[in-house]
């Protein structure tokens, strides 16, 4: 009946990926010790391994109302979010983190709701800072195609090829623009 034995032997259970059996443990910590969010965050951090978003929201949810200063919680729920298209509530959990840069996750997320606008200033500030990163001018140059841009999305491909002349994403997306 000790909270962080089981929490501890979960942990373990996790890094040897028996996730079930760490899944089981976080959840015997939890009931032992309800009021602790990081019981939640951890069992929450368990199922994203997994690929279980939506308890894993919902563990990150009740971590939260817990705690709500925390921003790795809300980092990891606006990660969830993201997996499973929640864009506007991603962006929304994004503006209560301070210390992590998430603009590029913003991007993405303003790009995947067809902010094309906002997205692009993003990526544009994300660029300027590390014009290398091939990433960023992906982005950069599917938001110039889709705005039927097509001189300015095939020069974005062209700058990603030139630092990877093997990309093969940045070679199909050329062909298509």
């Amino acid at each position: 009946k000790w909270a962080l034995a089981y929490h501890g032997r979960a942990d373990a259970y996790k890094e040897q990926k028996r996730y079930k059996k760490a899944l089981e443990d976080y959840s015997n910590a939890i009931k032992l010790s309800p009021k602790d969010p990081f019981k939640y965050y951890a069992r929450a951090i368990t199922y994203i391994d997994q690929g279980g978003y939506t308890p894993a929201m919902e563990d990150l949810t009740k971590a939260i109302s817990l705690k709500k200063d925390y921003e790795d919680f809300y980092l990891r729920r606006a990660h969830c979010y993201m997996q499973t298209y929640k864009y506007r509530l991603a962006l929304t959990d994004f503006q209560k983190i301070k210390k992590t840069d998430t603009r590029f996750w913003q991007a993405q997320a303003f790009y995947e709701l067809h902010d094309y606008n906002t997205a692009y200033g993003l990526f544009k500030e994300l660029s300027k800072e590390n014009p290398a990163d091939t990433q960023v001018l992906l982005y950069l140059g599917k938001i110039n195609h889709n705005k039927e841009f097509y001189d300015e999305a095939i020069s974005y491909y062209s700058r990603i090829l030139n630092l990877e002349p093997d990309n093969s994403q940045a070679l199909r997306e050329r062909a298509k623009a």
